[in-house]
């Protein structure tokens, strides 16, 4: 039962990483900039990340780890083979989630005639508190 549950997290952190992706690009303006916006992919983040404190709650349960462990503690935990990939998504989605942060709290600057929303900086969240902590 473990090897699904490995699975399907890995599963969910990898969608994790590609919205991300998708958020930085279209708070920097990249090529995803005219894709969903980032009112919606923070949605889609937060929905993720729901289904993903729950999914490595039971993995947690299933490998004897107490609490809501971090990506580090499982990726110690699980069976050999996963290590690798659990690590690669813990490198993966810390370095998005460190550029998403830095897009938001960098000024904007805009070539003359770009048409963008501004958002004012106590409108922009920050990546979410349990994705951090989770990402620790």
């Amino acid at each position: 039962m473990i090897p699904s549950a490995i699975e399907q997290l890995c599963g969910l952190l990898a969608r994790q990483a590609e919205v991300l992706h998708l958020l930085a690009d279209s708070l920097g303006g990249g090529p995803a900039a005219s894709s969903p916006t980032a009112t919606e992919l923070l949605r889609s983040i937060s929905s993720l990340e729901l289904h993903r404190a729950i999914v490595s709650r039971e993995l947690a349960l299933e490998l004897g780890v107490d609490s809501d462990p971090t990506l580090q503690v499982l990726s110690e935990r699980v069976p050999g083979e996963w290590k690798p990939a659990l690590h690669a998504h813990r490198r993966a989605l810390r370095s998005l989630a460190h550029q998403v942060q830095a897009i938001w709290r960098s000024p904007l600057k805009m070539d003359e005639g770009a048409s963008m929303v501004v958002l004012p900086v106590a409108a922009t969240p920050m990546i979410q508190r349990s994705l951090r902590e989770f990402l620790a």
